[in-house]
C-alpha cells in the first residue's frame, strides 16, 4: 500500500535508510570544506532533501481536488521520474571518488627495488603460480601472514592477480589493504577507510531513495532500473 501522507512517506523511509547507513551523516572532522570528502558529504544531504521534497510534493498531488484518480496517477509516476533523475546528478561525484580512492589504495604499494619492472613482474607471477596450488583457505593465510610480516612481493602478487584466478575474495583483499595501511600508515589508512565508508554511504543512499521514489510513485521496477542505469552509462 502507498503512504498516504509525506509524513508517512518520510516516517517509512527514513527508518530503511537507517537501517541501510547506519549512521545517517557523514563526519568531516579533519577535512577540509573543498575535499573530495566534503563533497561527498554535502551530496548525501542533498539527496535526503530530494527525498524529503519528493515526500511534500507527492502528498500535495494525493490532496490535491484538481486531478481524478486516473489523473493523479499520472502525475505521480511523472514526480517519481523527476526525482529520480534528479538523484542521477550525484553519478559523477561518485565515480570521481571512486577514482580519488583507487590512487589511495595504489599508494599501499612501495615501488619495487628492481630497477627493471619485468624482473618485479615475474617473480609476482612466480609467486601466484605457487598460490594456484593451494586451497582457498591457505592462500587466505599466506595474505595476511604477509601482510603481519611486511612481504611486499607475496601482498603485491596476490592484489595484482587477474580477477579470473579468483585467489581471494575481494572483501578479504579490501580488509588485507586496510590492515597493510594501517601498520605502516595509519594516517593513510584512515582516509582509504573514510573515503570508501562515505562512497558506500552516499550510493546506497541514493539507490535506496530512489528505489524508495519509485515504488510510492507507481513508477514500474524496469524503469527505474532503466533510468539508473543510462545515469550510469551517461556518465561513464
Amino acid at each position: 500500500m502507498r503512504p498516504t501522507s509525506a509524513g508517512r512517506f518520510l516516517e517509512m523511509d527514513n527508518l530503511e535508510l537507517m537501517a541501510i547507513l547506519g549512521s545517517p551523516n557523514i563526519d568531516t572532522t579533519g577535512y577540509s570544506a573543498t575535499s573530495e570528502f566534503k563533497l561527498l558529504s554535502d551530496a548525501l544531504e542533498q539527496i535526503k532533501e530530494i527525498h524529503r521534497k519528493y515526500g511534500g510534493a507527492a502528498a500535495s498531488i494525493r490532496a490535491s481536488a484538481n486531478w481524478t484518480k486516473t489523473g493523479k496517477v499520472g502525475q505521480l509516476e511523472t514526480l517519481g521520474t523527476q526525482y529520480i533523475d534528479q538523484l542521477r546528478m550525484f553519478d559523477k561525484l561518485v565515480d570521481r571518488a571512486r577514482g580519488s580512492l583507487e590512487k589511495l589504495r595504489s599508494k599501499t604499494t612501495i615501488q619495487p627495488t628492481e630497477s627493471n619492472d619485468s624482473s618485479r613482474t615475474l617473480k609476482e607471477q612466480e609467486v601466484r603460480s605457487l598460490l594456484r596450488k593451494m586451497d582457498a583457505t591457505e592462500v587466505q593465510v599466506v595474505w595476511f601472514d604477509a601482510i603481519d610480516e611486511g612481504d611486499q612481493l607475496v601482498f603485491d602478487a596476490i592484489r595484482n592477480a587477474p580477477k579470473f584466478l579468483k585467489l581471494i575474495l575481494p572483501e578479504t583483499l579490501e580488509k588485507g589493504e586496510a590492515m597493510w595501511s594501517e601498520k605502516r600508515d595509519p594516517t593513510l589508512a584512515k582516509s582509504i577507510r573514510d573515503l570508501s565508508g562515505a562512497i558506500r554511504k552516499v550510493a546506497k543512499a541514493k539507490s535506496a531513495i530512489a528505489k524508495a521514489i519509485a515504488n510510492d510513485s507507481g513508477l514500474p521496477e524496469v524503469d527505474l532500473l532503466a533510468r539508473l542505469a543510462a545515469g550510469e552509462k551517461s556518465n561513464g
